[in-house]
């Protein structure tokens, strides 16, 4: 609130120089006392005692709610521009910026979901029988025989090994209940080969930062076992995608589906301003991309069901 433009009224009792007749910003008319030192009762906006002289200490004056240094003033939040704390100072802006805004998905499976996932375990169990010869034999003696030698040499019991197969092949990712989960490293990749298909004006940021901006949790499916058993017949292939045989080879694998997966993406309010971009950049990967094994099948696409900010 600011005063109004009066004049002070001086009580001189003659023995100094008149401070009086002052003109400020101090509301009404303040009246001085002594030796035209000008101290005062500002009566204008509170009985606060100061200096009457025109920049007295007054509310409305150079102390005050609109001058030098009160909480709309040049030492104020606004930088002096008088509009008080309507505009954050350099740290507010800061602290804003670093918010974290998270986003809770629920994605709907229609069709399911295959995991096929790549374990530990499975390079090592692939080594073993790709430096025991077996699979060069021809017959299936020759490969147990072939088998059994190399772990002699290895001092690996057959019990281990076959310990290490079956940790090997588990179908699915679970969580510290046996929850089958989607992990977070199976949804970065989806995330990520959908970003190479939009420009930079569509996607929320560049591909090779996004396990850094975006931080992704593993997806609960509320599902415990399989739904069913996928098989098709395909092409054996080499590493760099040369066939290596044209007799089809049968594939098995199983699925879930119909299922709602529920997750979050958070991220800092600097990286992303605007969080519908994600919910929109997610509801493209889902329909375009996919997650896990066999999206070219149609598995593992998924629509947004509900999506909440916080």
């Amino acid at each position: 609130m600011q005063g109004k433009r009066t004049t002070g009224t001086d009580h001189d009792d003659g023995d100094g120089p008149d401070y009086g007749n002052d003109t400020g910003l101090d509301g009404d008319a303040g009246t001085g006392y002594g030796f035209d030192s000008d101290i005062g009762i500002d009566d204008g906006f509170g009985s606060d005692a100061g200096i009457d002289n025109g920049i007295g200490y007054g509310v409305g004056s150079a102390y005050g709610d609109g001058s030098g240094y009160g909480n709309d003033s040049d030492t104020g939040f606004d930088g002096g521009n008088g509009d008080g704390d309507d505009t954050v100072s350099f740290t507010q802006k800061g602290l804003k910026l670093m918010e974290t805004i998270t986003i809770h998905f629920t994605l709907w499976f229609q069709k399911g979901y295959i995991a096929d996932p790549y374990f530990p375990e499975r390079e090592e169990l692939i080594n073993i029988q790709k430096l025991s010869g077996m699979n060069r034999a021809r017959t299936e003696a020759k490969r147990e025989q072939a088998l059994k030698e190399y772990l002699r040499r290895q001092e690996m019991s057959q019990e281990a090994y076959e310990a290490l197969e079956k940790r090997a092949l588990r179908p699915w990712y679970r969580d510290g209940d046996q929850h089958i989960i989607i992990p977070s490293h199976q949804f970065y990749g989806c995330l990520i080969e959908g970003g190479k298909t939009l420009s930079a004006s569509q996607r929320p940021c560049d591909p090779d930062n996004l396990r850094h901006i975006l931080q992704l949790s593993d997806w609960a499916t509320g599902k415990d076992k399989e739904d069913g058993i996928y098989e098709r017949l395909v092409m054996p292939k080499s590493g760099t995608g040369q066939p290596l045989s044209n007799q089809r080879a049968l594939r098995k694998n199983p699925f879930i589906a119909q299922f709602h997966a529920t997750g979050t993406i958070s991220f800092f309010l600097s990286d992303i301003p605007d969080a519908q971009r994600i919910t929109d950049f997610v509801s493209y990967c889902g329909q375009r991309v996919g997650v896990g094994a066999s999206r070219k099948m149609g598995y593992g696409r998924y629509t947004i069901a509900e999506h909440q900010v916080t």
